[in-house]
Formats: C-alpha cells, structure tokens, sequence
C-alpha cells in the first residue's frame, strides 16, 4: 500500500557489470544510512546531495560488508514514483544483489509486486495509464519501430490526443447544463447544428485512432508469416536464409520437414513471426507422421496474416503449385510468390513464369530469389513492406497507436456519440444528449486511468516484471 517502503532488484537476475536494488517511499533514506558506509573520510552523520552517486559500501549489521556501491538518493516528488527513492548500484551477481536485497527488506523494506513501482507513479499522478502501458512496450519492444511507437506513448502521444477529444465532450456538456440550469421560458435555445459539428467531429478523431491501429499493431505485435510450397520447393532453405542460421533441416529428400518451425525476425523494421511448414502435397502420397505435418500446414495457413508461397522457378508452375496458391487464395492472409532458385533460369523465363503467375492469381505479388546464392533476399523486406503498406492508412511517426484495450473503450465510446447525435437529431431534451456525452467523456476516461476502476488498473500493472 501507499506509505510503506517498498523495494526490489530492477535489473535482470543473473551476472552482469551492474546490478540496481530500488526502494520507494518514506524510509528509503533510513534504510540506505543503516546499509551504506561511504568511502569519503571524515563525513560524521552523512547525509546524501539529492541525485548525486555516492561510492561506499554496503554492510551488513555487524559491519561486515556485501559489497561495493554506488548510492543515489531522489527526493519526493522529483523521482520516477513522486516518493523518496533510492537506489543502490552495485555488482550484477546474483548473490550481491540478493544478499543486498534481503538485508534492507530486514531494515523495514517489503518486496515490491510486479510493477508497484510504476503504479506507484501512476497514483502519484506522475503519469497516466496510456504512458504506463507504454513503459512495459518499450521494455519488450522487438524492432527500432515497436520501440519508437512506445517512445511516443510515453511522451504523451495518446494521451495528449484523448484528454483533447475529452476536453471538447466537456465544453458541448457544459453548454448543454447552462441551459438546462438557465431555462428561457421552456423554449429550446441548443444550438443543435453546433452541437452535431462538434460531436462528428469527435468522431472523426476516433475513427482516425482506429484506422491507425490496424496499421501500428503490425510494428507493435508482429506479422504471423507462414512458408507454404510443395515438397522441396526450398522452404527451409528460405528460412534459414533469412535467419541466417541452419534453423530448419536442408535435404534433397521430399518430407524432411514433418512439423511446423517458428522463429521471430526483424526485416525491414517489421517484426515477422515465421513459420516453415511441411510440404503440401497430396496426403495418399505421404506417411502417417508427414500427414500430420500437413495438417499442421493448412491450420497455419488459415491463420497466417502473411503467405510466403515458394514455387521452383526451374520447374515452372506445376498442378501442385496451382492447387497450393488456390488454397492461398481461399485464406485471409496476403500473399506473396517467391520463385526459388533464380540462378537456374535465364530472364526470359522469368518474365513468362511471373505473366503466368499473376494471370492466374490476379496480379500476385511475385518475386525472384535464390536461397542457394542469396540473390532478391535482400529485396525481400521492401516486398513485405509494400505488401502491407498498400492500401493502408499511413501512420505518421507521432502517431498514437492505440492497444486492443483501448479500440474497445473508443468503440463504445463512439456508440454513445453515435447515441448523443440521434437524440440532437430527434430533438430530444438536453439533458438526455448529456447523458451520452457524459457516458463517451467516461469511457474514454479509462484509457488514461482517470475514470478506470481498480479491475482495469490491476490488469494493466500486472503486465510488469518485479523492480518496474
């Protein structure tokens, strides 16, 4: 609870250059003067500079000391939790932070839960719940991108943007309850057109939001990629190639690969969750253990919001490649052909192989490569790239990319603006437009944690690790 001191080890367990043991609230400064033994001579009763590193030793109660440190001192309210904080750095083993930990827990501390520190600032009003969820992104942020999005959270990017469509909502309101405070003789002085403006208006911010959050979730959470082809088409070899590591099992024996691969990489600034496959063939033509590897290919072909469907441009587009891409076709995910193994034909026969590829799958994405020698990988990036950015709503750098949590709030947000303009429209009293601008103003409140119930909060914070 708020009051106690509260501390943890804010850096990852195992050996490292420097370890970090963190304490917040009102005995952290205490504690630290009964552990800390600074190294300069003649400073008596010491007392820490606010923000300045101080180099001493940790001790125990007999004086024996734990190890060398270290020390700041952050004074409330100018600290990550708006409490006095202190942290003590010391070296990353785990056994110096560990012995460092339990000796202040023994002075008064309590270990912090998973993400009290944060939640501390959080209540302290040293930010709000959108720069919250945007710390644990940019501490599990995979690509520059991802980390960039998180970046602009944590400035205030969404937030800055709700609290302004919320500021609005609370000038129509007050407009509204002015008049219901102020009748003129019962007759209806709303000003109904302005009222409709503005309330579109707020609407239109919304669905901007939105529209950005189908682009900004594939930099944010990843592109779920599968490779499809028939057997020894070069699928392994492709992932291999891209992960530049021998990932998945290379042979010239059709089924080698009898069960689904996955692997993350980071092409092009996008994070792509790939999965190899096993080859897709007719399954009378395949063992017991190989077919179940083909089930598992169709299963993770439906599912995939990318299709990397690998062809042999030596072989040309064979009837099993035509039924593959048919199948390609039927799911959800976009598709991209990749012939393999350029370096085996000339470039007249490439010409012909991508003519026939998009005559026959209206305009397919088609692009030439080889695993063996690596030529058009490097292009492989831009292709995704171009893929998914066609067609979509360009995310600007200071975008705010909203999460699932937050598209929920704005879609029934927007259903109570939707509500408040039928009853601006139907000419209905004010104080039931109020009502519905009222309940948007609240919704949208629980993105920033102002109007958020305690269930919604603990959520939130129970995404972080303990010391954050």
């Amino acid at each position: 609870m708020i009051g106690d001191t509260i501390a943890a080890i804010s850096t990852p367990r195992g050996a490292g250059g420097i370890g970090i043991i963190r304490l917040s609230g009102p005995y952290g400064l205490p504690i630290l003067k009964k552990v800390f033994r600074p190294k300069a001579k003649g400073q008596g009763d010491w007392q820490p500079h606010p923000r300045e590193l101080t180099l001493g030793w940790v001790c125990d109660g007999l004086g024996v000391i734990l190890d060398e440190a270290l020390v700041v001192y952050m004074p409330a309210p100018h600290s990550y939790t708006r409490e006095d904080v202190v942290e003590i750095q010391c070296h990353g083993g785990s056994l110096s932070l560990e012995n460092i930990l339990q000796l202040v827990l023994s002075c008064g501390a309590r270990l912090a839960l998973p993400g009290e520190f944060t939640q501390r600032a959080f209540l302290n009003g040293g930010l709000d719940l959108t720069q919250a969820e945007a710390i644990i992104d940019l501490i599990e942020a995979k690509t520059a991108k991802e980390g960039k999005i998180a970046a602009q959270q944590l400035a205030g990017g969404l937030k800055d943007k709700i609290e302004a469509i919320n500021d609005g909502l609370l000038d129509i309101i007050a407009g509204i309850e002015g008049d219901i405070d102020y009748p003129d003789e019962g007759v209806d002085t709303l000003n109904r057109d302005q009222m409709t403006i503005d309330v579109e208006k707020a609407i239109k911010q919304l669905d901007i939001l939105l529209a950005q959050r189908e682009q900004g979730k594939i930099y944010k959470e990843g592109i779920r990629a599968v490779i499809v082809g028939r057997p020894n088409v070069g699928k392994s070899s492709l992932m291999n190639t891209l992960l530049q590591e021998d990932r998945a099992i290379v042979t010239d024996i059709a089924g080698t690969t009898r069960d689904t691969i996955e692997e993350a990489l980071n092409i092009n600034g996008f994070r792509l969750v790939l999965t190899d496959t096993a080859g897709i063939r007719q399954e009378q033509q395949a063992d017991a253990v190989e077919r179940i590897g083909i089930a598992r290919s169709r299963e993770a072909l439906r599912e995939a919001q990318l299709i990397l469907a690998v062809i042999d441009s030596a072989a040309g587009l064979t009837a099993a490649d035509e039924e593959i891409l048919a199948q390609c076709r039927q799911a959800e995910g976009k598709t991209l052909v990749l012939c393999n193994k350029k370096d085996l034909i000339t470039e007249a026969q490439m010409v012909l192989l991508r003519e026939t590829v998009r005559e026959a799958y209206l305009d397919a994405s088609v692009t030439f490569i080889s695993t063996l020698t690596g030529d058009g990988c490097d292009q492989l990036g831009s292709a995704i790239q171009e893929i998914f950015t066609k067609n979509q709503v360009s995310v600007p750098d200071d975008a705010a990319i909203i999460s699932a949590r937050h598209q929920e709030i704005i879609l029934r947000a927007k259903d109570y603006l939707q509500d408040s303009l039928d009853a601006i429209a139907g000419g209905l009293p004010g104080d039931f437009i109020a009502v519905d601008l009222q309940g948007a103003w609240r919704k949208l409140g629980e993105i920033t944690g102002k109007t958020a119930g305690q269930d919604i909060i603990d959520r939130v914070f129970s995404r972080f690790c303990l010391g954050k």
